[in-house]
């Protein structure tokens, strides 16, 4: 059996080199080939229905000799293309396009019944229009209190969060922001710099480590957090599980909060790397993720 494995080639770093040769070890292992592919290298043209092309030249799932894709981007058009291509794409683009969007991947999480910070959604302003958010933000600060935290609903990496200690800095916030989706949420101050990553494939809780940081609020290792592998307690992983299935991933980190009363779901990537856990001996998650992906094919028995 031979899989695609799509990422974006403007984005290439030492993390997605071994990321890609992470997932080549792990399919071979089940005996399986998979193919690594930059995402520029196919188009989407439109006319009386919409066509794939891999280099120029027509690509679907019947001519192509693939029986998968997964897809390690965030363009969801070319996502949705490869499955009108015929093809089974992993995570699937609607589950890839919530994670994206933190405003999204909050509202999916909120309707069911998953917890998470309680998060304020502000009103669209159009590009280059005055703001009218002076009402939205008096709302915001009574609700939330100081200091809150501001996220651009596009970002990773601990990038494009903003703590935010009183109400100059919010409406400097808020004009900053206003043209971009963004949201604002509460700040848990006994997790500040700690949060806990949980692993999931297939539905199940695989593997959980804290990350910390004792310069930073974030607790990214970007900011400087470390990290440490743990046993997560049930009420994570069943939460975890339940926030995987709730999007609809069939792999995902999702990233909790210590709050008061238990986990708040902060965020869930669906292309979350996972170098630095494995590093430290945590489980394959490639060498899992690839035997998931080809079980649901049918071509071995599931992780």
């Amino acid at each position: 059996m031979r899989g695609l494995l799509i990422y974006n080639g403007s984005f290439v770093n030492r993390q997605v080199t071994d990321m890609l040769a992470a997932f080549k070890r792990g399919f071979r292992e089940s005996s399986a080939e998979i193919t690594c592919e930059e995402s520029g290298a196919f188009s989407l043209a439109y006319n009386s229905g919409t066509r794939l092309y891999r280099r120029g030249r027509p690509f679907d799932a019947e001519t192509s000799g693939f029986s998968f894709v997964l897809f390690w981007d965030k363009d969801i058009l070319l996502a949705e293309g490869f499955l009108r291509s015929g093809l089974s794409v992993f995570n699937a683009p609607r589950a890839i396009e919530i994670c994206d969007n933190k405003l999204l991947t909050h509202g999916v999480l909120c309707d069911a019944g998953i917890p998470a910070p309680q998060t304020i959604k502000p009103p669209l302003v159009f590009d280059g229009c005055a703001g009218g958010g002076s009402g939205f933000l008096d709302f915001t600060a009574a609700k939330l209190g100081f200091p809150l935290v501001a996220k651009e609903a596009y970002g990773s990496l601990g990038e494009q969060v903003y703590l935010i200690k009183d109400r100059a800095g919010l409406d400097a916030a808020f004009f900053r922001l206003q043209y971009k989706p963004h949201l604002y949420q509460k700040f848990i101050a006994e997790s500040a710099g700690t949060d806990i990553r949980i692993y999931v494939i297939g539905g199940k809780a695989i593997g959980a480590c804290e990350r910390r940081s004792e310069i930073d609020f974030r607790s990214n290792v970007q900011w400087g957090g470390t990290m440490r592998l743990i046993n997560a307690e049930q009420e994570y992983t069943a939460a975890a599980e339940k926030a995987a299935d709730t999007i609809g991933l069939d792999y995902c980190a999702v990233d909790f909060l210590r709050g008061k009363d238990g986990p708040l779901v902060c965020e869930v990537n669906s292309n979350a790397f996972f170098g630095a856990y494995c590093a430290l001996g945590g489980r394959d998650i490639a060498a899992l993720y690839a035997r998931h992906i080809l079980g649901k094919a049918g071509h071995v028995k599931r992780a």
